[in-house]
């Protein structure tokens, strides 16, 4: 029986692009994540809809601005603007090259700044589905990276990768004993994260849509987000508007005072 040369032309195909996808590691589709998400400065502003397991919601107003230093380290302040129980209230966190993060929570309501610890991280911010942690950047030297195989979501094809935290101390740190991150492979943005927590039970999912190109700046970022506490039944939806990047942000923003103020 003979074999045409299209069918064998399609058989090598498939070979090469599975070697292909295998051939990449988690960490390599983590770094193209990194780069992608990466900029010198950022500012936008989120709704955020907090809705209970009856399907009661409340609604809340956010700016956040972010720098990155010369190392690569990120400063981002975020401020709520309304309504009138959290106006005023902010979340300082710089990032440090050789010593631990610094996060500050100022609650108006007490004139009060609370420092945030390392074993504070796994607690919710603000009351809302988000853990300290979740609000930190992806540091890829504390994590490995398994990358376990590909799935279709919506039409769109993803690298399935496995995170877990490598040294002790991020292990006692972390909420999480595992993440698993379908990351596109059209634009490396994540889609989907399923969060595992200390007794490896899924806790929650988070989903991410709307995903648009800011041509100026070249790079993709996620509209809306949505992360389901699956143990609560608790919701918190992230709508973001007016995204700018690489726009030019003082480093002077990222202060205590300015936290304290509102700014």
């Amino acid at each position: 029986m003979k074999i045409s040369k299209k069918i064998i032309a399609l058989a090598l195909l498939a070979v090469t692009n599975s070697a292909s996808l295998f051939a990449q590691t988690g960490v390599d589709v983590m770094k193209k994540n990194e780069a992608q998400i990466l900029a010198s400065d950022e500012q936008f502003e989120i709704t955020m809809t907090l809705t209970n397991d009856k399907g009661k919601n409340r609604v809340r107003e956010i700016k956040q601005v972010t720098k990155r230093d010369n190392s690569n380290n990120r400063s981002s302040l975020i401020t709520f603007s309304s309504p009138a129980d959290v106006k005023g209230t902010g979340f300082l966190a710089i990032e440090n090259q050789k010593t631990e993060d610094d996060q500050w929570l100022y609650l108006p309501a007490l004139n009060k700044t609370r420092r945030i610890s390392a074993a504070d991280k796994s607690d919710n911010f603000m009351g809302s589905d988000l853990a300290y942690e979740d609000l930190d950047t992806e540091e890829i030297s504390e994590f490995d990276y398994k990358l376990t195989g590909s799935k279709m979501i919506d039409n769109v094809d993803h690298f399935v990768i496995e995170a877990t935290p490598k040294s002790a101390a991020k292990k006692k740190e972390s909420g999480y004993s595992k993440r698993i991150l379908f990351v596109r492979k059209d634009n490396f943005m994540f889609s989907m994260i399923k969060y595992f927590d200390k007794n490896n039970q899924l806790s929650k999912e988070l989903l991410a849509s709307d995903i648009r190109f800011a041509k100026d700046a070249k790079k993709w970022r996620a509209y809306k987000i949505v992360v389901n506490n699956l143990k609560t039944k608790h919701k918190t939806t992230l709508v973001y508007k007016n995204i700018l990047i690489n726009k030019g942000v003082s480093n002077d923003a990222f202060s205590k005072r300015n936290l304290e103020k509102g700014i």
